[in-house]
C-alpha cells in the first residue's frame, strides 16, 4: 500500500516529526500543570448545618481541616434575602395589583410613577420591608451599583418600598398549564409569569458571613451575578469595590449569571483589577462535560489576561446526589467524578458542594467520616499523576506555530493520495501535480482563515488515517486469502493477527499526532474551541470501509481483486438478499447508531451499570482506563477478521472488519479530547492494544474450538 508512494511518504514522515514535536512541546505545558484547589460552597454548607443540626462554622473548620482553604460566597440578592426568612416581600406588579387596595398602601411617589407610565408595565416590581436596616441595604445596593433611573426608594408608614423597572425579557415563567373543562377537553394553555431575573441581581455581601468563613482560616471567593441592562460601568466598580473591603484579593473570580462584571461596559475596570491583583479566572465547564458555561464577555477577558486562567467543575445536583451510586457504600462515585474531571478533562478547580441521598435532592449526607474518607482518597488517586492540592495551577498558552500547522495538514493531504489510489490509479505525474495543488490550497487556506484550516486539517487526518488503517487490513486479508492455506495452524494465523493489529494501530496513532498536534492551541486545550468533527471521523471511516471492502474482497470467498472493482459492489447492490441478512444489516445499523449517539454525554444513551461498575475497576487499577470498546471489542475483531478471512469464512470477515475500523477511530478519537493529557491518551492506548492482544488471542482459540465442534457435529449427522 505504501509501495511506489516515496514522495507522499517522505511527507508523511516529516509531517509525523513536527507532529511528535508539538506533542512534546504540548507534554511539557501540561506537565507544569499539576495542581489543584477545591473552594467549598457557603450557601450549601448552611443547608448542610442546619440538617446536622451543627453550626456553620463546624463545618467550614472541618472542609479546613480537609484541605479546602476557600469558600465560595454569592453577594446577597432578594431572592437569597427572601428564602433565608428575612422580613422582606418582593412581587410582580401584575401580583400587586390584584389587591384592590394597593394603591392605599404604597407611597404616593411610586403611585405617581406607575400613573405616569403610559404603558403600564405589570412585569415591574414592588419591594416591601418594615426593617429599616435590611432596607438600608436593599437600598444602597441598588443606589451604588444600578441605574437611578431604573427604582424609586420611598417610606410610609413605618414601612420601606422599592419600586423597580423590570421589562418582559426579565420574567421568570411557570411550565406550561393546560386547563380543562368538565369534560377533561383541553380549553387554554397558559404560562404563569412568577418570579424575576432581577430577584438575583446582587446587592453585596453579608458581613457576618464573610467573618465567619474567615474565622475558619478560610478565604472569601466571591460569586457576583451579572445580568444584561444592570451590569453598566457604576455596577462594576461598586462590585469591585466590595471586593477590596474583602482585605484579601481573590484569588479567582468564578461569574455567577450570564455575563461577567461589568460586560455591558466592556469590563474595562475589571480587566485592570485582574491584571493588578493577578487574579485567576475560573471557567465552569457545562453539566454534560464538554466546553464551558457560556457567560458573555467570558472568552473575550480570557484571552485579554493572558489566558489566566482555570478550567472548573462545580458539582451539579445530579452529582450530588450519586451516593451509594452504582452500588457502592458511599460517595465513591462522586469521588470519581472528581478524579475525572481533574485528570481527564484539565479541571483545576473544584466547587464543592455536599453530598445527597441518592434520588433526593433535598437530604444532605452528615457523615464526617464519608467525606473525610472521600478526600483522602482523592488525594491519593491524584497523587499517583504527579497532582496535588494547593493553588490551582493555570496552563501556559501554548500555540502552534503556523508553518508547523502547514506541514502536518501536508503531510495529511499526502496521506489522503495514498488512500486515493485505493480507489483509483493515477500516473505518477498527474498524482505529483494533484498532490502540489492541493498543498497550495492548504497553504493558502490558512493564510485565509486559519482556525478553518486547522479544523478540516483536524477532520481530514482523524479520517484518512483511519481509512489508511483499513486499507491495509483489506490488503493483508487480500493477501492471505491467496496465499495462505485454508487450514493453516493456529500458531501462523495468531501472529499475523497481532502484527496487523499493531501496524494499523500504529497507522491510527500517526493520524492521532496529526489530528491532535493540529489543533493543540491553548483554546482547544481549555475548550474554548472544541473540535466539532467527531462523529463524522467515526462514520466516514466506516462507510469508506464498507466501499473498499466490497470492492477489493467482495461478500463471497473466491471474489478477490487487485483493484478496486466498482462491478463488484454494483452486483452486490443488486443481489437478492435473504431475510437473515437483512435482519443481520439492520443489528449492524442499530449497533452504529448505539455507537454513534454514545460519543460525548449530549444524548440519552448511556453506559449500563455493568458496564460503569467495569469502568471504574480499570479506573482504580490502572493509570488510565483503556476503552472497553477498543479492548473488548474492536482489537480482538481485528485478530478475528485475519483468522476468519484465512478459513474462507463468507459475511464474518465483513462484520468484523467493521468492528476492527471501529476501533481504530476510537484511537483517534481518543487523542481528538485535546482537554485530556497526551501521556494519559497515549496510557489508555497502549493499554487497550495489550488486553485487546490477550483477549484477541482468547477469542481466535475459541472460535475456532467452536468451529471444530460444529463440524464434528455436522460430520456426525451427514454419517447418520
Amino acid at each position: 500500500m505504501f509501495r511506489h508512494n516515496k514522495v507522499f511518504n517522505i511527507c508523511i514522515i516529516i509531517g509525523l516529526a513536527v507532529a511528535i514535536f508539538v506533542a512534546a512541546g504540548r507534554m511539557n505545558v501540561e506537565r507544569d500543570n499539576k495542581t489543584i484547589d477545591m473552594v467549598v460552597d457557603y450557601s450549601e454548607i448552611e443547608s448542610l448545618a442546619s440538617q446536622s443540626h451543627k453550626e456553620v462554622s463546624f463545618w467550614l473548620n472541618t472542609f479546613k481541616s480537609m484541605g479546602i482553604n476557600k469558600a465560595g460566597l454569592s453577594e446577597e440578592s432578594l431572592d437569597s434575602l427572601i428564602n433565608e426568612g428575612k422580613p422582606v416581600k418582593a412581587e410582580l406588579m401584575r401580583d400587586v395589583v390584584k389587591d384592590m387596595d394597593w394603591r392605599q398602601n404604597i407611597p404616593e411617589n411610586i403611585q405617581e410613577a406607575v400613573n405616569n407610565d403610559p404603558v403600564f408595565d405589570d412585569d415591574n416590581i414592588l419591594i416591601s420591608t418594615n426593617s429599616a436596616e435590611l432596607y438600608d441595604f436593599i437600598r444602597m445596593g441598588f443606589e451604588s451599583r444600578y441605574d437611578e433611573s431604573k427604582f424609586i426608594a420611598a417610606e410610609k408608614s413605618g414601612s420601606y418600598f422599592l419600586y423597580l423597572d423590570s421589562g418582559p425579557k426579565d420574567t421568570l415563567y411557570a411550565p406550561k398549564i393546560k386547563y380543562e373543562d368538565s369534560s377533561q377537553k383541553g380549553f387554554i394553555e397558559i404560562r404563569e409569569p412568577i418570579y424575576s431575573k432581577i430577584m438575583y441581581l446582587s446587592l453585596g455581601f453579608d458581613e457576618e458571613k464573610v467573618k465567619e468563613i474567615r474565622e475558619a482560616g478560610m478565604s472569601v471567593i466571591p460569586r457576583t451575578v451579572g445580568y444584561d441592562g444592570w451590569n453598566d460601568e457604576k455596577f462594576e466598580k461598586a462590585t469591585l469595590d466590595g471586593y477590596e473591603k474583602l482585605n484579601n484579593f481573590p484569588e479567582y473570580l468564578i461569574f455567577a449569571g450570564s455575563e461577567i462584571i461589568g460586560q455591558d461596559a466592556g469590563s474595562k475596570l475589571l480587566k485592570e483589577y485582574i491584571d493588578d491583583h493577578n487574579i485567576k479566572i475560573a471557567m465552569i465547564e457545562t453539566t454534560f462535560q464538554r466546553e464551558n458555561i457560556d457567560q458573555a464577555g467570558l472568552s473575550e477577558m480570557v484571552r485579554a489576561t493572558g489566558y489566566n486562567t482555570v478550567r472548573a467543575f462545580t458539582t451539579w445536583p445530579y452529582i450530588q446526589n450519586r451516593f451509594q451510586y452504582y452500588n457502592y457504600q458511599g460517595s465513591e462515585e462522586i469521588e470519581n467524578t472528581f478524579y475525572r474531571a481533574i485528570t481527564e478533562r484539565n479541571i483545576r478547580l473544584i466547587y464543592f458542594k455536599p453530598f445527597k441521598e441518592y434520588k433526593d435532592n433535598f437530604i444532605y449526607i452528615t457523615d464526617v467520616e464519608e467525606y473525610k474518607r472521600m478526600f483522602e482518597s482523592l488525594n491519593h488517586r491524584i497523587a499517583e499523576h504527579g497532582m496535588s492540592l494547593g493553588s490551582a495551577s493555570v496552563m501556559q498558552p501554548y500555540e502552534v506555530n503556523l508553518l508547523f500547522k502547514i506541514i502536518i495538514s501536508i503531510g495529511t493531504a499526502s496521506a489522503g493520495m495514498i488512500l486515493l489510489s485505493g480507489f483509483i490509479q493515477l500516473k505518477e505525474k498527474i498524482r505529483i501535480f494533484i498532490f502540489a495543488f492541493i498543498s497550495i490550497l492548504i497553504i493558502g487556506a490558512y493564510f485565509l482563515s486559519s482556525t478553518w484550516a486547522e479544523l478540516l486539517a483536524a477532520l481530514g487526518a482523524s479520517v484518512v488515517f483511519a481509512c489508511l488503517a483499513g486499507l491495509y487490513l483489506i490488503k493483508k486479508c487480500q493477501t492471505y486469502s491467496c496465499e495462505i492455506k485454508k487450514d493453516e495452524k493456529l500458531s501462523k494465523i495468531i501472529p499475523l493477527g497481532i502484527k496487523d493489529l499493531l501496524i494499523a494501530s500504529f497507522i491510527s496513532l500517526v493520524g492521532a499526532l496529526f489530528t491532535s498536534s493540529v489543533i493543540s492551541d491553548i483554546n482547544f486545550l481549555l475548550e474554548m474551541d472544541i473540535f466539532r468533527g467527531v462523529k463524522a471521523a467515526q462514520l466516514l471511516p466506516l462507510l469508506i470501509f464498507v466501499v473498499l471492502y466490497l470492492a477489493y474482497l467482495g461478500l463471497e470467498s473466491e471474489h478477490r481483486f487487485e483493484k478496486f472493482n466498482i462491478n463488484a459492489i454494483k452486483e452486490i447492490l443488486t443481489a437478492n438478499i435473504k431475510v437473515w441478512v437483512t435482519l443481520v444489516g439492520l443489528a449492524v445499523l442499530a449497533a452504529g447508531y448505539i455507537y454513534i449517539a454514545r460519543t460525548g454525554h449530549e444524548t440519552a444513551v448511556e453506559p449500563l451499570t455493568i458496564e460503569m461498575i467495569f469502568r471504574n475497576f480499570l479506573e482504580d487499577h490502572l493509570i488510565a482506563r483503556p476503552r472497553n470498546k477498543e479492548f473488548i471489542i474492536a482489537f480482538p475483531a481485528l485478530m478475528l477478521t485475519v483468522y476468519t478471512v484465512i478459513r474462507r469464512m463468507r459475511w464474518l470477515p465483513f462484520i468484523l472488519g467493521l468492528a476492527a475500523v471501529i476501533g481504530q477511530t476510537s484511537i483517534i478519537n481518543t487523542f481528538m479530547h485535546l482537554r485530556t493529557p497526551l501521556y494519559l491518551s497515549f496510557t489508555r492506548t497502549a493499554y487497550s492494544l495489550l488486553f485487546g492482544i490477550v483477549i484477541g488471542v482468547l477469542y481466535v482459540i475459541v472460535f475456532e474450538v467452536i468451529i471444530k465442534i460444529f463440524i464434528r457435529i455436522r460430520g456426525e449427522q451427514r454419517n447418520a
